[in-house]
């Protein structure tokens, strides 16, 4: 079975890894060994240059060493090391790796990032959502990230506030329900059928109270925990547990929010 940071670096054209300033990572001393993380034959790298030990919760430090040992590969270094992965949502295939965007570019549209989610590659693939590296700016700068096979920026952007997500990954197998990892500990699986209804039944919410009167982003903030915007109408209060019924038995799960 190919791990999942396999399928990530072949998926970028498994290339050389190299530091967020484009600068190839130097093989350590000593003879290749098996992978502590993925098990394959051929890592050269030592446990230092994979991640800090400052910024691994004890649930993943135990994921990282799965298979003992402290040597690492090629492709679990580059999804270590490669900073797009921190600033992009993505999949990861045989077709490559298709980046998306979750927030709208200063001079075009909103993207619609929750059908990018629901459109994976055939499988199998592997699904990163790096929400924190997100908030903290990594839409905004992601083309001053390096990359294979392209010119390494001259303003290269070396650090971002932001959390490993193709380090722990998880192998999709199916488009129908399919694991999701956001950041470093936040996985889930995805029910596509659970989400479109989910969605549909979202999207009138949010119509009917923008309908009353609500802005939009009051309408939207609805939904977190399904209770009626304020100033809402008689009417829309009236017909709020109709309209919320079909969204209420996944507000307490992981995903929701």
């Amino acid at each position: 079975m190919t791990a999942p940071t396999r399928i990530v670096w072949e998926a970028a054209g498994s290339p050389v890894p190299c530091a967020t300033d484009g600068e190839v990572i130097p093989f350590s001393r000593g003879a290749a060994t098996h992978c502590a993380g993925c098990n394959s034959a051929d890592a050269r790298y030592s446990v230092d240059t994979l991640v800090s030990s400052n910024f691994v919760p004890t649930r993943n430090a135990n994921r990282l060493q799965a298979f003992g040992g402290n040597r690492y590969c090629a492709a679990c270094v580059f999804c270590s090391k490669t900073l797009r992965l921190r600033c992009l949502s993505w999949f990861a295939s045989a077709a490559g790796v298709r980046f998306w965007r979750t927030r709208a570019e200063s001079d075009g549209p909103a993207p619609d990032a929750l059908s990018s989610l629901l459109d994976p590659p055939a499988p199998p693939f592997v699904a990163g959502v790096p929400l924190y590296g997100i908030g903290h700016g990594g839409e905004a700068h992601w083309r001053r990230t390096w990359w294979p096979g392209e010119a390494t920026p001259t303003d290269v952007l070396v650090k971002l506030q932001s959390k490993h997500v193709a380090l722990y990954a998880r192998v999709a197998r199916s488009r129908d329900r399919y694991p999701v990892q956001v950041d470093d500990a936040g996985e889930f699986l995805l029910d596509r059928d659970v989400w479109r209804r989910a969605r549909e039944a979202a999207c009138q919410i949010v119509a009917a109270g923008i309908s009353d009167g609500s802005a939009p982003f009051a309408a939207k903030r609805a939904l977190l925990q399904l209770r009626a915007p304020d100033r809402a109408s008689v009417a829309l209060v009236r017909a709020w547990p109709a309209l919320t019924a079909p969204l209420r038995p996944h507000v307490a799960t992981k995903w929701w929010r």
